[in-house]
């Protein structure tokens, strides 16, 4: 195959400062308010925690920790990935305050994931422009952005190299030199130290079926030199990651899902089929609300909206010139969403009995930040194909299917309001979206737009669609706001004696432990020792229930809350535990 010409560096020096632009642009809100704090629920209660917690070690004892002794009786910390201590990026955590670090992390990782989605889709000879337009639709999926509102830091970082796994295995078989091996290997080690292990998981079988398939269709005759070398970089990416990878080794035996969890557990947060209903409709269930997990349903792990503009451009991703690489981002798409539905679809059953690795991580609706990246490949196809071809005879079918849909959505909205007066957000906005685009692309076909001026209406009203709907998710509180004020928190604050917490009900908050070192029982810890999680099952169960009657005279049960009859008091003693709240 002839290797492809390299980027220019001055286009990258460019795109990188885009990339920032654009970040910057997205999280300004939060950046503009050094004094505050994303209010994202696991930004607040785990990653404030984890990164005060290991500053605070730092500057008492000068080291890392390795045991963390602020929840439970105590839990390992350097065996945990998620505490991400050999995480480069992370080490800005020791120069910026953690709070506003946390701000920058999150749009430092979207502007390279902007930088290297554009890249990518340059390595696969889209236009600048086109590239430009698959660098936002990437990056401004809702499905992405409402991670980011649950305040999943490490899922975003991880997520953030899936475009430069796929170009650092672009560059590893094109060259098949040292430098190629040593820089897929390091693509790797990030992604592995960056905490998210299932992310991780799922990008190496994805980067792995590439890897597979380049060779099948465009370097059978160096097959046995690639694989090789591809095991020269696993060994370099162990090298690279054992300080980290070592420690986790050793105690997953520890953990709650040693052995791999069961399928009603493996299984939860599956995308059902009525969720479908986001790639139109985002709000169609719940507007997204900050500070309130509950209220908000867990939107993110259903949510699957990519802009209407890339969906529809669905219809015309195929390209002739690139005929092997189209059918396998459309296998990734269909692939990945399939999983997605979990136990409401066959695939991941298939992959929970037969692939390792399947059953030590829930949430399979996490497999569809793949298809969201596959969609904004195809969708940049698509536009290539428009640009290269304006008499294309899927142009005129795509836009009269756009007129139609708009027509029946109107109808649709009209009949629902008529009849029972419901109003589903969002579903004007979709109409508008729909018939603009398509209106768009009549003009096109037509011949009454040039070029220029037609990419910049489409990535103009795709980054309108999708950037309204990131935007509000951004919000950040001011960090006094969450530090306590009450003197019940101080007279436990001041203690100065050795003591634990057993908080019943919550009301003393995991990052208030960390920034005054005050030890817990419980807390969340994303991994979690097996022996913690069936103490804290039976302290806690309820010890009796509660009945009354509903509205229409039926009988409802509702658990007391006793904690008094489900605790071992002598272990309590043990663990030196002082206050109780409940």
């Amino acid at each position: 195959m002839l290797r492809q010409k390299n980027f220019n560096w001055l286009e990258i020096i460019f795109v990188i400062i885009l990339a920032v632009i654009f970040s910057c642009a997205l999280f300004w809100r939060a950046l503009s308010h050094p004094e505050g704090i994303l209010y994202f629920s696991d930004i607040i209660h785990v990653w404030y925690f984890f990164k005060i917690f290991t500053l605070n070690t730092l500057r008492q004892f000068g080291e890392l920790p390795l045991w963390n002794p602020l929840i439970y009786s105590g839990v390992p910390f350097v065996g945990n990935p998620q505490s991400t201590l050999f995480y480069p990026p992370f080490w800005l955590f020791l120069i910026i305050p953690v709070h506003y670090c946390i701000t920058i992390l999150f749009t430092l990782h979207i502007a390279s994931a902007w930088v290297g989605m554009y890249l990518f889709a340059r390595k696969r000879r889209l236009s600048s422009i086109v590239s430009i337009f698959t660098a936002i639709v990437f990056v401004l999926n809702f499905k992405v952005m409402a991670h980011i509102f649950a305040g999943h830091l490490t899922q975003t970082c991880s997520w953030s190299y899936i475009p430069w796994l796929f170009l650092s295995i672009e560059y590893f078989i094109e060259y098949r030199q040292i430098r190629s091996t040593a820089v897929l290997a390091g693509c790797i080690s990030l992604i592995f130290l960056s905490g998210q292990m299932q992310i991780f998981y799922y990008q190496m079988i994805i980067g792995f079926l590439y890897l597979l398939f380049k060779i099948f269709y465009y370097q059978r005759s160096g097959a046995v030199g690639i694989i090789f070398g591809y095991i020269i970089c696993l060994i370099l990416f162990v090298l690279m990651t054992a300080v980290s990878m070592f420690p986790i080794i050793e105690l997953m035996k520890f953990f709650q899902r040693s052995g791999g969890a069961d399928y009603l557990f493996a299984s939860s947060f599956s995308l059902r089929f009525n969720d479908l209903i986001t790639l139109l409709f985002p709000y169609f269930f719940n507007i997204p609300e900050h500070g309130s997990n509950l209220y908000n349903n867990f939107f993110w792990e259903r949510t699957v909206y990519c802009g209407i503009i890339p969906l529809f451009l669905l219809f015309l991703s195929y390209r002739k010139r690139q005929k092997y690489h189209c059918g396998f981002f459309i296998v990734v798409l269909l692939a990945a969403s399939l999983f997605s539905l979990g136990s409401n679809g066959l695939l991941f059953d298939l992959l929970y009995k037969i692939l390792p690795g399947v059953s030590y991580f829930r949430c399979p609706s996490r497999m569809f930040l793949f298809s969201g990246f596959a969609v904004a490949v195809l969708s940049g196809y698509a536009l290539q194909n428009i640009i290269d071809d304006k008499y294309l005879f899927r142009i005129r079918k795509l836009y009269r299917i756009g007129f139609a849909a708009g027509l029946i959505v109107i109808i649709f909205n009209e009949g629902l309001f008529f009849f029972s007066g419901t109003i589903i957000p969002g579903l004007k906005s979709a109409i508008l979206y729909i018939l603009g685009f398509s209106f768009i692309l009549y003009l096109w076909a037509k011949n009454y737009l040039n070029k220029g001026l037609f990419l910049l209406l489409i990535i103009g009203l795709t980054t309108i669609d999708l950037g309204s709907k990131a935007i509000p998710l951004v919000k950040t509180v001011p960090l006094s706001d969450i530090m306590p004020k009450d003197n019940f928190y101080n007279g436990i604050i001041n203690d100065n004696t050795i003591f634990r917490v057993y908080d019943v009900c919550g009301a003393f908050p995991q990052y208030l432990s960390a920034a005054y070192g005050i030890q817990q029982i419980g807390g969340d810890e994303p991994v979690i020792l097996s022996a913690y999680l069936s103490y804290m099952k039976e302290i806690n169960k309820p010890a009796s229930r509660f009945d009354d009657l509903d509205n229409d005279g039926q009988k409802m049960f509702f658990p007391v809350s006793n904690f008094i009859n489900g605790v071992d008091w002598n272990l309590l003693h043990l663990l030196n535990v002082k206050y109780i709240i409940s």
